[in-house]
């Protein structure tokens, strides 16, 4: 029970951090989902929580992109189907400052998570990933 509250956990968390510091709302807030893999530096996206963190922020009425250096492309699956075939958008920091929250969902070791941070206005880290970024501090919130 407890994990399949914490999508909307991690949602409310980061609606709460855009209104609080920036006076936004989610709906047509633009998201950066960072991971979409079940773990760390694997392309396996089976029982993947950023799935439903994605229809949840959508149903949210936010416009959601997600980049994954281990998935391309969201697959079929049974559960949300809705989203086979989406594509990752590539790695590109200044093209991120767009965006005005990155959620990290999946901590990849080959992600510069002090460039996403400098790049972007808020992060919401699930995985601890940012636990060595010493810059922007201020802009890391864990959920």
């Amino acid at each position: 029970e407890i994990n399949t509250a914490m999508p909307d956990h991690v949602v409310g968390v980061l609606a709460a951090q855009l209104k609080s510091r920036f006076g936004k709302d989610l709906r047509g807030a633009r998201v950066l989902l960072m991971g979409v893999a079940y773990k760390r530096n694997v392309d396996d996206v089976r029982e993947s929580p950023a799935f439903r963190l994605i229809e949840i922020l959508e149903e949210g009425g936010a416009f959601v992109d997600f980049h994954d250096p281990f998935v391309d492309k969201i697959p079929h699956t049974r559960k949300h189907d809705s989203l086979s075939g989406r594509g990752a958008v590539p790695w590109d920091p200044a093209a991120f400052a767009a965006y005005d929250v990155a959620l990290i969902c999946t901590d990849h070791s080959d992600v510069d998570y002090a460039a996403l941070v400098e790049a972007v206005p808020l992060v919401i880290d699930t995985r601890n990933a940012t636990a060595n970024v010493s810059n922007n501090r201020d802009k890391i919130v864990k959920a």
